[in-house]
């Protein structure tokens, strides 16, 4: 959709009326998420692509005004909506645990065995990962990648978020895999929270 954007825009000349590029140029990226939605697919990391491709092709086909209008915009809803998701993280910190959340009568479980294994988990091979890939990089790029900003890379892919969290709750929905098999309640959102929250407090605060 990104690219379809892209060559719609650079194709017409709506990029002249400001109101009529804001809204097409808005409704290309919803439309990615409905299209992933409609497909199975994930629409979050198909606006994600969609807004990657579209920053980097179709910015310049709006003009000046329409950049304007389009920036201010998004920035606000985004400011919006994340205020809104961590003051919904905050409350799910309640609701799962002592609310019939999952249906059926069931209460989210809470497993600090599984918290602290899967925060290790992930900061080791964010570790790892950070320090081979940025070796590998500086093979072969002139202007190394220095150790400070690799200590950037690191907390930044140590942080857990709203995504990790809206996606476990899909998986906790309905308390069943695709194959029928029974989950363990709510554990996946409860983990995820739990890590999402300590990262953000810690490793947010740190890095900011």
């Amino acid at each position: 959709c990104g690219l379809a954007c892209s060559f719609f825009f650079k194709r017409t000349q709506i990029a002249k009326d400001t109101k009529r590029a804001v809204s097409v140029f808005t409704l290309f990226a919803y439309g990615s998420y409905l299209l992933a939605e409609v497909l199975d697919m994930s629409g979050i990391m198909s606006v994600f692509f969609c807004g990657i491709a579209m920053a980097h092709y179709n910015w310049y086909n709006l003009s000046a005004s329409a950049r304007l209008v389009t920036a201010q915009a998004f920035q606000s809803i985004s400011y919006a909506c994340e205020m809104f998701v961590f003051c919904y993280m905050g409350f799910s910190v309640w609701t799962l645990s002592f609310e019939e959340t999952l249906g059926k009568g069931r209460k989210a479980n809470w497993s600090l065995p599984l918290i602290v294994t899967a925060a290790m988990t992930t900061w080791v091979v964010r570790g790892f990962t950070s320090v081979i890939f940025c070796g590998i990089a500086n093979l072969f790029r002139t202007k190394q990648i220095p150790a400070k900003e690799q200590v950037v890379i690191f907390f930044s892919g140590t942080m857990r978020g709203c995504v990790a969290f809206a996606l476990a709750l899909k998986v906790d929905e309905d308390g069943l895999d695709k194959d029928g098999n029974t989950l363990e309640s709510g554990v996946f959102s409860t983990t995820i929270l739990a890590i999402s929250i300590f990262t953000t407090l810690a490793f947010g605060g740190v890095s900011a």
